[in-house]
């Protein structure tokens, strides 16, 4: 995790200082350095590894709209709404993985409604598509998951 965090802190020095390549090469590579080390750091700390991977999602998503490119904004939207579907469909039962899990789908939820408001009437009928698929399916999951609480 303290190889992401690096990563992490490098990718937003550059984007202060409005180094978009830069900081989204950095962002690249805290996304590929946390589902590297996924697994372990699931077993380990649930919260904190689906956080990062978030993270590096939202960071990643933040600096193509910084740049205009609102294609592969939405496309990182959607790959973690793909990565933490995947996720509520393993065989992980315990509590606090469900709990990590909740905390997760609620935090993309939000980041992903924000971006939506704030940028609808640039977006294609396809990413709205998805993006509306996926809020039926947050408000299923979260009700199931609250409802196990």
């Amino acid at each position: 995790m303290e190889d992401w965090k690096k990563l992490i802190t490098a990718g937003n020095c550059h984007f202060t200082a409005e180094n978009y390549v830069n900081a989204l090469t950095k962002y690249h590579e805290s996304l590929q350095c946390i589902l590297k080390d996924f697994s372990m750091q699931l077993t380990s700390d649930p919260q904190g590894a689906i956080a990062a991977v978030l993270v590096s999602y939202f960071n990643l998503a933040d600096t193509f709209v910084e740049q205009g490119n609102l294609d592969d904004a939405s496309l990182q939207f959607e790959s973690a709404y793909c990565f933490i579907n995947r996720l509520s469909h393993g065989v992980y039962l315990d509590e606090e993985y469900a709990s990590a899990m909740c905390r997760g789908f609620s935090q993309l939820q939000l980041e992903w409604s924000l971006y939506i408001q704030g940028h609808a009437k640039k977006l294609s009928a396809l990413h709205l598509q998805k993006f509306a698929t996926a809020k039926q399916a947050f408000g299923e999951t979260l009700g199931e998951t609250q409802t196990v609480h």
